[in-house]
């Protein structure tokens, strides 16, 4: 059995890998090798961008409504597009699409189009309303539309990912406009350099992205631009003649065999003649290389002839000698030629120098650093410039010994390994036929068994290139034998210890057709004991135990006919879960009642002590927590009474579980309420209430418990009562706590005794002077802050009406009060008798006409009510035309429709009444006959 077969009849073993995952991944191309362009010392480049899992942006639209812009730049959306050479955008601008309006340049002019001041973008789609326009990359990559209405930009490299676009109108004298410009931003940037579609100059260029997440991580990847200079120099040479000097000499350079300057691609770095200077013993014609490399290394080899005239004689000469190539040693062969002086011999170096080698002398492999070496045959008999030298190249080649290869057994398939041994050569290869004939198949390839018959004969064979050193071995190949592998599948690889039910291990062998039958064996690893010898098989371990599998297909050949695997059934503890005793709640007064919301999460401690290392699950049903269904939200809401919930417990790592339950009982208490305040009259000298006040609480002593409380003035005190009801006439702010004996669930309530209120100020307005019977008396009481009270008011002896609340003050107004007598008594009084005041208001009125005619009614004109004014006031009467006619007295008989004895017309008459406090008011009455 080969190496190979031993290694695919080991029991494969699958491994679980952690993936650690980062937010931002980017991932360039590989590296881009392009040869330069023909007379180019570079070439366009196109290539595709890195990729990101950071998702790009959405994408952009530009509709051209923005502010009127009529001048360079015009910004929308982060585009920004300048003028160029004074060129100017008119957006947003009428345009002939559609009635729409969008951007528009003028014949002759262009602009240039940037994003986030660099950031690059990808031009989509846009609607194009002409089509004598052209855009152009930073890079040169140009897209003309071919049609107006929406058109798409080119999804290639070249339009991807660029930093800027020029937009420029061509092909006529009109206008160009567009519209609904759609492009998107991306996350993968490209530093600052060339792009995709640039000219990339001869070598290596770094091309670096960054992709930038939502976070703001940045991470980058870099690949390189490669552009090779394939092109050699190209030039012309010339044969030549010369005539050696008296020095049997002469010199060239590269222009005597160069015609015209060399050229390349990209620049010549070097000229060199392999031989420029010649003597006599190189009378004759004499080939010389002339090689022209460029600055990259390229170089261009062409032979010259020199034809060399010389008149010296008998000087020596050696006949050509070609290049020699052997496989492990060479003997240096005897030199032919005239004149020769019998001392010639081999040399590492022109003119006799570096190392001699004698004729007939043998040569290894090891002999010379690198291959071919050239030697060089020289004879000098007089020691003068006329001597004889010829050079040629010599290869000894290692002869190749390749390794005895075992015959191959395999599955269908077979990768062809390295050939080993000594002085392999890189053209070792395999072949179908001895001494490298029929089809050759390189190392590292895969053959399968439909490439020829099985069995069949390989021949590994190597020569070397420059002796023709072979060497060959040959083994037999069969790609028929195929061993057998198994898995076991299995219905659970965890199992709780609270669990019953088993599991089951089936073993399933490949290929699924054996060439006899399969034969199974099951036991424990470390015993010996089998447990079944079926296919499947079912187990309930107790603890953790490893099962071990024997397959064998009793038709397949030795040591292809049997397989094995193991799997582990870990076995876990499942959780311990307590159940609680009973968690009697109390029913919050605060909010409905009957009803409290529960969050399950304060209860979790109750199930286990290390509750945070498990997940705990609550139900209404047994059979819901069994089977993990039905789950209940976070919280949830009781009624009065008990209610039960049922909870499964399950560990986070293995999932084994335990159910559990738990009984709440919700307690209500009666709800109570104290009236908000109490107000009550404070007698000023003894500092309290005039009459006490009775808080009381319409539940049975014998079943609660009251706890009475005091505030006032930042003191507390616990009053020491203990029954359902409270006698006290000092203020404060009273607090009772009610414990029912039964559940011991309590309730809170609390009231205010406070002062009464006292107006700050009481006001009573009234038209100091009105017709005769028709007075309006508003009466305020201002400034009683916000404590609630009731105020009533009347006139004289007569009916009391509730005052109306305005802000802080109460108000009332009488009307169509008659004057009488002038004098009116108002009454104030609060009706928890806090307050009671009285004040008299002056009315005055005044009779609208009067009848001097004697009949006793009428005859005169006075004010009413006059009798309570102060004696120094003072009423005035006037004719219409302003003129004084009579001071009257005010408490007088009044006036008679005289003047100087004389009656006066009827006719409208004016009066004015000045009080001591110089208040003056003035009217008019109608005298009538």
């Amino acid at each position: 059995m080969s190496e190979k077969s031993i290694a695919r009849d080991s029991m494969a073993v699958t491994h679980k890998s952690l993936v650690i995952r980062t937010t931002n991944i980017i991932t360039c191309p590989a590296d881009v090798i392009v040869d330069a362009e023909e007379g180019k010392c570079g070439a366009t480049v196109n290539f595709p961008d890195a990729t990101s899992n950071v998702s790009p942006s959405e994408e952009i639209v530009m509709i051209f409504n923005g502010e009127n812009v009529f001048d360079s730049p015009y910004i929308e959306n982060g585009m920004r597009l300048d003028g160029n050479d004074g060129s100017h955008i008119d957006a947003p601008w009428p345009i002939p699409c559609d009635n729409r309006k969008g951007a528009l340049i003028h014949a002759n002019t262009g602009n240039t189009w940037t994003y986030n001041g660099g950031d690059p973008f990808t031009p989509l789609r846009f609607i194009a309303c002409t089509t004598n326009m052209k855009f152009t990359t930073g890079c040169g990559a140009t897209f003309i539309p071919q049609q107006t209405g929406e058109v798409e930009f080119p999804d290639t490299p070249e339009w991807q990912n660029i930093t800027s676009m020029i937009w420029e109108q061509q092909g006529d004298n009109a206008d160009a406009s567009i519209d609904n410009f759609r492009f998107i931003a991306t996350p993968v940037k490209q530093q600052p350099g060339l792009e995709s579609g640039c000219f990339f100059p001869v070598g290596t260029t770094p091309v670096t992205f960054i992709s930038t997440d939502e976070n703001g991580a940045e991470t980058e990847c870099t690949f390189n631009v490669i552009v090779r200079d394939v092109e050699s120099p190209v030039y012309e040479v010339q044969d030549i003649e010369i005539d050696l000097g008296d020095d049997n000499s002469a010199t060239i350079d590269a222009n005597d065999v160069i015609i015209d300057t060399p050229t390349d691609n990209c620049a010549v770095d070097t000229i060199t003649l392999s031989q420029s200077t010649f003597t006599c013993s190189d009378q004759g014609k004499t080939i010389i290389d002339v090689t022209v490399t460029d600055i990259n290394g390229n170089e261009t080899v062409k032979q010259v002839n020199i034809n060399v005239n010389s008149n010296a004689t008998d000087f020596p000469t050696l006949e050509e000698i070609e290049d020699q190539a052997a496989c492990d040693t060479y003997v240096l062969p005897a030199l032919k030629g005239d004149n020769l002086s019998g001392n010639q011999a081999y040399y590492t170096e022109p003119g006799g120098q570096g190392d001699r080698y004698e004729i007939g002398e043998e040569l290894s492999h090891d002999s010379f650093p690198f291959y071919p070496a050239r030697l060089y045959a020289y004879d000098n008999p007089s020691g003068s410039a006329c001597f004889a030298q010829k050079s040629f190249q010599l290869s000894i080649d290692a002869t190749p010994v390749i390794n005895t290869i075992d015959d191959v057994q395999d599955c269908e398939t077979y990768v062809l390994p390295v050939i080993t041994g000594e002085n392999i050569t890189a053209a070792a290869a395999y072949y179908t036929l001895p001494d490298g004939g029929g089809t050759r198949y390189d190392i590292g390839s895969t053959i399968t068994n439909e490439d020829f018959e099985n069995p069949t004969i390989l021949y590994a064979y190597d020569r070397t290139a420059s002796g023709g050193c072979m060497a060959q071995q040959s083994f037999e190949i069969a790609l028929n034998a195929c061993p057998i592998q198994v898995t076991i599948d299995a219905s659970d690889d965890i199992l709780c210890a609270n669990e019953s039910q088993s599991v089951t291990l089936n073993a399933q062998p490949q290929p699924d057709e054996p060439v006899g039958t399969y034969t199974y064996q099951w036991n424990i690893v470390g015993s010996e004991e089998i447990l079944s010898t079926d296919q499947s098989i079912e187990i309930l371990p107790e603890e953790t135990t490893e099962y071990h599998v024997i397959v064998i297909d009793t038709g397949a050949s030795a040591g292809f006919d049997r397989a094995s695997a193991s799997i582990t059934i870990n076995v876990e503890n499942a959780p311990t879960a307590l159940i609680p005793d009973i968690i009697n709640l109390c029913d919050n007064s605060d909010d409905i009642v009957g009803e409290e919301t529960l969050q399950f999460v304060d209860y979790n401690n109750l199930f286990h002590a290390n509750h945070t290392r498990f997940e705990i699950d609550y139900y209404n049903t047994m059979d819901d927590a069994v089977s993990d269904r039905n789950r209940l939200p976070e919280s949830t809401t009781i009624l009065a009474g008990e209610t039960t919930f049922y909870t499964r417990i399950t560990n986070r790592n293995t999932r084994c579980y335990d159910t559990s339950m738990i009984t709440f009982s919700l307690d209500t208490m009666p709800l109570i309420s104290l009236p908000e305040e109490y107000s009550v009259c404070i007698n000023k000298a003894t500092g309290t209430a005039s009459d006490p006040v009775t808080i009381s609480v319409d539940l049975p002593v014998a079943d609660y418990d009251f706890v009475w409380t005091r505030e006032y003035n930042g003191l507390r005190e616990v009053l020491e009562t203990t029954e359902n009801r409270l006698v006290t006439n000092d203020l404060g702010i009273y607090k009772v706590d009610i414990t029912s004996f039964l559940t011991g669930c309590s309730t809170q309530s609390q009231t205010l005794i406070r002062e009464s209120s006292q107006p700050v100020d009481l006001e009573i307005e009234s038209d100091f002077v009105t017709s005769l019977d028709s007075h309006e008396i508003t009466i305020i009481l201002e400034d009683l802050g916000d404590q609630p009270s009731r105020y009533q008011v009347r006139l004289e002896d007569g009916e009391w009406f509730d005052m109306d609340r305005r802000g802080n003050a109460y108000e009332y107004t009488f009307d169509r009060i008659q004057t009488d007598d002038g004098l009116q008594e108002v009454t104030v009084r609060d009706l928890q008798g806090c307050y009671y005041k009285q004040q008299e208001l002056i009315t005055i009125g005044v009779p609208q006409f009067f009848t001097p005619n004697g009949d006793g009614y009428n005859d005169t004109w006075n004010i009413r009510g006059g009798k309570n004014l102060d004696p120094s006031s003072q009423l005035l009467l006037y004719d219409r035309y302003g003129k004084l006619l009579v001071e009257l007295e005010i408490n007088g008989n009044g006036w008679d429709g005289t003047y100087n004895g004389e009656p006066l017309p009827s006719t409208d008459y004016w009066y004015t009444l000045t009080t001591a406090n110089n208040k003056m008011t003035r009217g008019h009455f109608a005298l009538k006959r």
